[in-house]
């Protein structure tokens, strides 16, 4: 054969390695700085995608984006099954690479949904999309809290001086690549939790914990249809990073277990933001598109005594009222979470999804977020009205619980 068409051959067969390395070693020159807010324990980031300028929420539990853009301006990849206009249907994956921060671009192996109720959801709360963890895929990806940064770069050495702590870390594969990190419980027995800034709530335990406790140390929680009943469960020792508690309670309910019909999943929960601020984080996504990562570096940014974790996060003693989990909106407090065996559910009537417009005749706006989160509050509760149907009911309790006199 031609010895020209052997260098034609070679060309055709070694030039999307050559393209490979070539990406790899122009990787390893870069050094980015991408500031970040917090807004209610939401990582916001302004950014450009595919010419469509706004803010993301940046999300390390989600591998793809999600966006409104035109079909126009992205390849099609692939699909999978989601919510989109109040049903379930086919959504349509696209491959996207053009996403600037400022005057900067950042190319990878990036994925993104053009159309799906998440998209509508987020754009009702002021933002214009979410950003998977795979818009960084191919770099070293420093989160810190302190500065309030994102710092991609190609080098391992570029940012390693600063962090003293590692940890190893599991990717499930290349299509659903968020970091889980191992979770010792009991001194025993080791989960594997999902980094996912994309969740403000401290902790989510897997709904099999109480098989590792005994069945003394379980209490049944009645929750909303979303999150299904679970349990709250005594542990002897928790270990999270470079932390250990002990003699807490935990709330089982992993929502990624319940979504997900998978064996993978038996043993995950997740850590969320309200937990993850505290410390400043180094991920390895170089190879996200193969479903690989070496681990992580991480360091603390906060001592233990200054931290705030939220009240529903784990407990040193269940709430004495009984209602573990609520959320607030501008119609009241809607209960999601309480104990069968407490005061709220036995004496108040109190179930999840239960709507309450006042505490003790008054509004509940004239009470602070930092009030009904104080435990010590529900002491002094005589009676709740809740609506229902556009009809306001007040409940009262058959028993007195007065706040102790403070030393």
């Amino acid at each position: 054969m031609d010895k020209y068409v052997y260098k034609y051959i070679s060309l055709f067969l070694f030039m999307p390695l050559i393209l490979f390395i070539s990406c790899e070693e122009q990787n390893k020159n870069i050094y980015i700085e991408i500031p970040f807010s917090l807004e209610n324990n939401t990582i916001v980031i302004d950014a450009e995608v595919e010419g469509k300028k706004g803010r993301y929420i940046f999300d390390t539990g989600a591998t793809i984006s999600y966006i409104d853009i035109g079909k126009e301006n992205v390849w099609y990849k692939n699909y999978i099954y989601g919510m989109y206009e109040g049903k379930s249907s086919k959504l349509s994956i696209y491959n996207t690479n053009k996403i600037k921060f400022g005057d900067i671009e950042v190319k990878s192996d990036s994925w993104l949904i053009s159309k799906a109720d998440i998209i509508n959801d987020l754009k009702t709360k002021g933002y214009d999309g979410l950003l998977g963890n795979r818009i960084f895929e191919g770099y070293w990806c420093e989160l810190s809290f302190s500065k309030q940064k994102i710092i991609l770069s190609g080098l391992y050495d570029a940012n390693r001086n600063d962090f003293y702590n590692y940890s190893t870390a599991l990717v499930e594969n290349k299509y659903n690549s968020p970091l889980y990190i191992p979770v010792a419980i009991n001194n025993n027995k080791d989960f594997y939790f999902m980094i996912d800034t994309g969740m403000n709530i401290s902790l989510r335990f897997p709904d099999n914990l109480y098989q590792y406790t005994g069945k003394e140390e379980t209490r049944n929680v009645f929750s909303s249809n979303e999150e299904g009943n679970h349990y709250l469960v005594k542990l002897n020792s928790l270990r999270i990073l470079d932390e250990t508690y002990t003699d807490i309670y935990a709330l089982t309910n992993s929502i990624i277990a319940k979504r997900n019909n998978n064996e993978f999943y038996k043993d995950f929960g997740l850590i969320g933001l309200p937990l993850l601020k505290y410390y400043d984080f180094l991920f390895d996504y170089r190879d996200l598109r193969r479903g690989k990562t070496t681990g992580f570096y991480y360091k603390s940014n906060t001592p233990l005594e200054e931290r705030d974790y939220g009240f529903f996060s784990f407990l040193k003693e269940p709430p004495e009222f009984g209602v573990i989990d609520y959320k607030i909106d501008n119609s009241g407090i809607i209960v999601t979470s309480i104990l069968e065996d407490s005061i709220a559910y036995k004496d108040f009537d109190i179930r999840p999804g239960i709507l309450i417009t006042k505490i003790n005749g008054k509004p509940y706006t004239e009470f602070s977020v930092d009030i009904l989160r104080d435990p010590l509050f529900y002491r002094s509760v005589d009676n709740y009205t809740t609506l229902k149907d556009g009809v306001e009911q007040t409940i009262n309790s058959p028993l007195k619980h007065e706040i102790p006199a403070s030393d």
